[in-house]
């Protein structure tokens, strides 16, 4: 318990203060949040008047938005905060959520390889905390956020010897919230290595 909760705490103590500083702050010009919050705006208010939009009729002659492949609204883990923070603040949960669940999901990778707990602690903190991820979060690449703590929790199941039902059930949800996140590539890249 005591990993764990160094694994929710430093990352924490890492991204909050970010998040807080930023908190009156608009996300970056020129990055992909100009082509994507518009879209998340345009059905976190439809949802909430009630309404599941087909298609986005602002933008061009109207966009499919249950139809896009790269869209992350269907994952859960996206679009519950959103709808219940709104996008300014749902946003910087998602990124919180985001990097925490990456320490834990890199932990339990190390875990299921064999290594010692320290250099799994040191792992997991410097896999959460690292530039890859901070840069798709100043990048506005909402598919590989929501993807980064996919991947070890699919790697610690795709490298099992011998899988149960429960195994392919949480490879099969693995895989089913990557789709969800609109990371296509990173779906077909992993698998091929699952």
């Amino acid at each position: 318990s005591r990993d764990f909760i160094t694994l929710i705490s430093i990352p924490s103590l890492y991204i909050i203060p970010v998040l807080w500083s930023t908190r009156h702050l608009f996300f970056r010009l020129f990055t992909d949040y100009d082509s994507n919050l518009p879209i998340y705006y345009f059905l976190v208010d439809s949802i909430r008047n009630g309404v599941l939009p087909v298609t986005n009729p602002h933008l061009g002659l109207g966009i499919s938005t249950i139809g896009d492949p790269l869209s992350a609204f269907f994952n859960p883990f996206f679009s519950l905060p959103l709808l219940l923070w709104g996008i300014p603040t749902g946003i910087r949960v998602v990124f919180w959520l985001s990097v925490v669940s990456s320490s834990v999901s890199m932990y339990y990778f190390l875990n299921s390889i064999k290594v010692s707990t320290y250099t799994r602690l040191w792992g997991a903190l410097l896999y959460s905390l690292s530039g890859a991820l901070a840069a798709a979060i100043a990048a506005g690449h909402i598919e590989k956020i929501l993807a980064y703590p996919l991947l070890p929790f699919l790697f610690t199941i795709g490298l099992k010897k011998h899988w149960t039902l429960r195994d392919g059930i949480g490879n099969a949800l693995g895989f089913a919230l990557l789709f969800y996140s609109g990371a296509i590539y990173i779906l077909w890249f992993t698998f091929i290595l699952v």
